[in-house]
């Protein structure tokens, strides 16, 4: 990847990984994921997040799952420089094995 249209998630100075742009969903942006130096560290987390069954009534789980992922205090940095945007603060972004290897979605919050 490395391209100029690339956002990179990022984990304090360490690259977790970069995010191309793929489509869109609304309300969700897609993108084909490339794995960085800081992933093998994260990826169990994300992992953990994916395998959740799909009905959790009181929503304990997923509760806990995201909040290990925003522990991990990961940002995402837009393409050409910018303000980089907390993870879970500020967007959610879901890492997931897809057809065509690693896919992440991202939803951003809107502030009025």
């Amino acid at each position: 990847m490395g391209s100029e249209r690339a956002s990179r998630l990022m984990r304090g100075g360490t690259l977790v990984g970069e995010l191309e742009p793929a489509g869109i969903d609304q309300p969700f942006f897609l993108y084909a994921f490339a794995p960085g130096p800081g992933w093998p560290e994260v990826a169990p987390l994300f992992d953990a997040w994916n395998a959740l069954p799909p009905h959790d009534p009181e929503e304990r789980l997923m509760e806990r799952a995201m909040d290990a992922v925003s522990a991990l205090g990961l940002t995402l940095a837009p393409p050409g420089g910018g303000r980089a945007l907390a993870v879970h603060r500020e967007c959610v972004v879901r890492i997931e094995e897809g057809r065509e290897g690693l896919e992440a979605t991202v939803r951003y919050w809107v502030r009025g």
